[in-house]
Formats: structure tokens, C-alpha cells, sequence
């Protein structure tokens, strides 16, 4: 998922017993922040990138628990030319090789004004003739913003004192 998006998480438990409490948390090496509900919840990274872990408890009244976990990886979406740089000169026998950062993108679209580049991102500059040009780039990345986590409890039978 993309840092500053919301994830909604949804828990549907079946038990036999009465259900106490549904708890949601999560842990990872970044921050974000949970809200959340008895059979739903948000989550909404707020740091750089990292994994999660979001886990939902749920506890009957016989304090049997069942816990479900689910990872998250978040990315933080940023693209930037890093070659050539803003204000650059080149000859127009020159061919121009574009340089781009986009971690973890699975496909980068790179153009030079209305152009659109193929990739690797080269231009014959003779091609465009004299003039100045925008480089920029378009990547894009997937993810997934909607998880449902299942959990499931076993009937028990409360014990009753010998006698």
C-alpha cells in the first residue's frame, strides 16, 4: 500500500460462545496510526515505508483467544530524474539517457515533452531538434486497500464441579 492511504481491515468471526472483545494492533519499524471498531478497522501509515503487522485478537467469554495476523508493506511513492540534471545543456548530436528513482515501482513511463520514450529511456537529440525540453516520468505501483481477516473460535464447554 501507498504511505497516506487508509486500509480498511474487516474481521467476520464465528464462535460458539459469546465474544468478549476484539483488539487490534500493529507493530513494524514505522509509524501509522489504527482506528478501530469490534469487526472493523483503518490503518494509515504515516513514515517512510516498511512492513507491518497488523494482528486482531479475538477472546470469548471463556477467555479462549484467537489471533489473526497480516502483513502489510508499505511504499512511499516518489519519483524523481535523477539524470540529466535541471538546467543541463547538450548538443544536438547528443543522445540523452534518462536516469529515474522509483523504488519498488513496477513500471516506469519516461518522455521528454509530449513524447513518450521507450524504455531504456534514450532520444536521439537531433530528433527533437534545437529547443528546451521538459524530462519527466510517470511510475506506478500495486497494491491492494481492502483486507479481510477471518477468525475463527472453537465451542467450549464451561467445566462443571465434581461432586
Amino acid at each position: 500500500m501507498v504511505k497516506g492511504t487508509t486500509l480498511d481491515l474487516r474481521a467476520s468471526s464465528q464462535a460458539d460462545n459469546q465474544i468478549q472483545s476484539k483488539v487490534w494492533t500493529y507493530s513494524g519499524a514505522a509509524s501509522g496510526t489504527l482506528g478501530s471498531g469490534s469487526d472493523s478497522a483503518t490503518f494509515t501509515p504515516t513514515a517512510t515505508g516498511g512492513v507491518y503487522t497488523i494482528t486482531l485478537s479475538v477472546t470469548d467469554i471463556h477467555q479462549k483467544t484467537s489471533i489473526a495476523t497480516t502483513r502489510v508493506v508499505v511504499i512511499d511513492p516518489q519519483v524523481a530524474v535523477t539524470s540529466p540534471q535541471t538546467g543541463s545543456t547538450f548538443s544536438l548530436s547528443s543522445t540523452l539517457s534518462l536516469k529515474v528513482s522509483a523504488p519498488n515501482a513496477q513500471r516506469i513511463h519516461y518522455f521528454i515533452g509530449d513524447k513518450e520514450l521507450a524504455s531504456p529511456p534514450t532520444v536521439d537529440l537531433a530528433t527533437l531538434g534545437t529547443g528546451t525540453y521538459q524530462a519527466f516520468a510517470r511510475a506506478s505501483w500495486k497494491w491492494s486497500t481492502e483486507l479481510e481477516i477471518p477468525v475463527y473460535i472453537q465451542r467450549t464447554q464451561a467445566s462443571l464441579p465434581s461432586t
